[in-house]
Parts: C-alpha cells; structure tokens; sequence
C-alpha cells in the first residue's frame, strides 16, 4: 500500500510540476523594457498613437500620479488621453531638448501579467532653462495576445520632494539609496516561473 501511495505522489507531482508554464525572465524583461522605452519615447514626441499601443486601452487601465505640489488618478485610458493631449497643448512651444533615461530597479514575470518598478531622469528645457527631474515609477503590465500593455501606472515625482540643506547642497540621501540599488540592481530582479 505504501507503495503505491508513493508512486501515486510522485506521479501527481510530475503531473503538477509539467503543466506549469515557465517563464523565459530574460526575453520577456527585454519585450517589457522595449514597451515602456517605446511608451515614453510616444509621450516625449507628443505621438499618441505610439503612446497608445503600447497602452491596454480600456477603463481598467488607471494611472496614478503624486508630487509635492500635486496629486492625481485617472481611470481609463480615455481620461489619461486626454489630460496628456492637454499638457501637450500647453507646452509645445515652452518645452524643447526633452530627454529621458530609466533604470529597472526590480521586476516580477508571470506568464500573463508583470509589474516593474523603475528610476526615470528627465531632462527639458523650459522657457531658456534647463530642468533635471527623476521619479520613480511602478508598472503593471498585461500579456494581450501575446504583447505585452501596460494597464496601470504609478508615478511620483520625486525630485518635487527634494530640500537643501543649510549649504545650499540637495539631498544627497536619496542619491546614495540610488546608488546602493544600482548595485544591487540584478539582486532586485525577480524571476518566477509560475
């Protein structure tokens, strides 16, 4: 009897473990990244239609947006549409020299649905003045028919939150925290194969 309990284990177990979908981490964080660099690019260029593909457009989607100064949640991508197209009104001619860079500083990727969160640093140039800003951004993302959208966003703006010291030097705590991610940055990857 104990015999046959124990192939009748091992065999429900093979069952489990080879229905599993597996997850190929390095291709799929590289599809990922080259929806969230298109979606920015889009967003940079005041192209929506490249900002939008790279979108899952429905009413799910939210995008959730906090600074010093701000706070706002739109739900539905209709109503983010709409708040960029006006902030692109507004600054067309004000704005020039728009840049960015991103860092993924830890991902999670499951067969049909991820989330990631990165460091992004933009550069602009505002009425003659140069502007750096960074904040840090936390993506989810869904695989529709075999693409990967992004449905949700969160932004904070951290450098709004940046004060000077007596000397007049920025905050150098939120650099050296940056630093000691960069170096663990592979460690913050999240592979699951589930």
């Amino acid at each position: 009897m104990k015999k046959h309990l124990i192939v009748i284990v091992v065999i429900v177990v093979l069952a489990a473990t080879a229905c599993q979908e597996t997850v190929d981490f390095e291709a799929e964080k590289e599809a990922i990244v080259a929806v969230i660099q298109d979606e920015k690019e889009g967003y940079l260029a005041m192209d929506m239609e490249q900002l939008s593909r790279n979108v899952l457009q429905d009413s799910t989607y939210f995008f959730m947006y906090s600074a010093a100064n701000n706070f706002y949640v739109n739900h539905g991508f209709t109503d983010q549409a709409d708040q960029i197209k006006e902030g692109w009104e507004n600054r067309d001619t004000l704005v020039t020299d728009r840049d960015f860079e991103f860092k993924v500083k830890e991902m999670k990727i499951f067969p049909q649905c991820a989330w990631t969160v990165i460091k992004v640093k933009w550069h602009f140039v505002y009425e003659g003045e140069d502007y750096d800003t960074f904040g840090v951004e936390a993506l989810f993302l869904e695989k529709i028919d075999g693409e990967w959208k992004i449905s949700g966003q969160t932004v904070v703006g951290a450098s709004s939150y940046e004060e000077e010291d007596e000397e007049g030097d920025e905050d150098k705590e939120a650099e050296e925290g940056d630093e000691e991610t960069e170096e663990g940055e592979e460690e913050a990857e999240t592979e699951d194969t589930e």
